[in-house]
């Protein structure tokens, strides 16, 4: 072998050898950037999940601000219904203005369609043993309040619904 070939052979072994290195460390750059997205991606849903759940503390706590009272009554507008759930949920004034009760139950609900409307959180109480059918669980919150009573404390679950990316976050609503 002359002195050329061995040289033409030096330099193959050397371009294999930087095309390894190359490739090596493209795979290390590769794996700590996709190490970050999953950090960021599980930092981003921790993130949401502390959102919700203050959320959903706020929402407790305005519910047990109307209980402690028993309901609230507020002025009845035209058009408003009264709870079919309660025994005479109007009062009249002295002054001839109607005031219709609101429990925790029906101000919970007016306040998500609200925030609904709004393009806020959405949100609804539901149950295993409905009260009310505009209750019914889906399939997701019948298998999570299953859970519940089996002694869990929350579900959470990223999904989509009707082409958005949501995240769901469900309690029991203990009282």
């Amino acid at each position: 072998m002359n002195r050329k070939s061995r040289f033409r052979i030096q330099a193959l072994k050397v371009a294999h050898l930087v095309m390894l290195a190359g490739g090596i460390i493209a795979m290390v750059i590769a794996s700590a950037f996709f190490g970050l997205t999953i950090k960021q991606d599980e930092m981003i849903r921790n993130y949401i999940e502390i959102a919700a759940g203050n959320y959903f503390d706020s929402i407790v706590i305005t519910r047990r601000w109307n209980a402690e009272y028993g309901g609230v009554y507020v002025f009845k507008k035209e058009g408003m219904m009264s709870n079919p759930y309660l025994k005479d949920p109007d009062i009249t004034a002295q002054d001839g203005r109607t005031y219709t009760m609101k429990n925790p139950a029906l101000m919970t609900r007016e306040i998500s369609e609200m925030a609904r409307k709004n393009g806020g959180y959405q949100y609804h109480i539901t149950s295993l043993k409905l009260l009310n059918p505009a209750n019914v669980p889906d399939p997701w919150e019948k298998e999570s309040l299953a859970r519940f009573e089996a002694g869990e404390f929350d579900a959470s679950l990223i999904t989509n619904i009707e082409g958005k990316k949501v995240f769901r976050l469900m309690r029991p609503l203990l009282f």
